[in-house]
């Protein structure tokens, strides 16, 4: 049996007494593609799993019965009890939704914050990463050296939100914005003709996560 159909059991029983209708309730999905997945006749497809774990508020990673800190190494320690930091890491991207998390070594880009702080906005620990800005494409909202920390569990496009976004193996920092029935990706950089918008479609873009925090090093 899948590890994700494993998981799926454990979540319906644990979580929804056992219920498949009170979870179908909860995810949006139909009690017949559940009964599929539960019985091996269809397979949970990875895309499906990251929806499950978004919309229950999981771990990247749950529906494989992993964290991501399992999964790609992203490293999220305890100073204190009340306080948590998450350690800059490099994204090793492919094309497709391939990618994995390296740890750099140098402690300079920590953030601190309180764990309530985190649960009042409802960022789950293990889906936060930090990495390095790169590039002046998204000046003045963010520069060349910003750090910036993602929600990998936060990948559903928003109107007006930034985003981290594999394009074919490159990571891109975009703001998703919604026209004429179809999502761009746009730099904030007023410069269009170096930074031309782009049309998020196709089999090579994937969104990563939101970005959810900045620490700038410009004033």
């Amino acid at each position: 049996m899948k590890q994700s159909v494993v998981q799926l059991r454990k979540l319906i029983d644990e979580r929804f007494k056992g219920s498949q209708t009170a979870f179908a309730n909860a995810t949006g999905r139909h009690r017949a593609q559940i009964n599929q997945w539960l019985s091996g006749a269809r397979n949970i497809s990875q895309d499906t799993c990251r929806a499950i774990e978004q919309k229950l508020r999981l771990p990247y990673g749950w529906m494989d019965g992993k964290s991501i800190t399992q999964l790609k190494g992203a490293p999220v320690e305890a100073i204190r009890d009340d306080v948590v930091w998450v350690r800059r890491v490099k994204i090793v991207l492919s094309a497709g939704e391939g990618f994995s998390l390296e740890e750099e070594s140098e402690d300079r880009s920590l953030l601190f914050f309180r764990k309530d702080w985190l649960e009042d906005r409802k960022y789950y620990l293990d889906n936060l990463i930090n990495v390095g800005v790169e590039g002046n494409s998204m000046t003045p909202t963010l520069s060349h050296g910003d750090t910036v920390m993602i929600d990998l569990g936060d990948s559903q496009p928003r109107d007006g939100r930034v985003y981290a976004i594999n394009l074919d193996g490159e990571l891109l920092i975009k703001r998703l914005s919604r026209d004429d029935g179809a999502w761009w990706m746009l730099s904030d950089n007023p410069d269009a003709v170096r930074y031309p918008k782009k049309k998020l479609d196709g089999d090579f873009v994937k969104i990563l996560g939101r970005i959810v925090h900045k620490q700038s090093t410009e004033i």
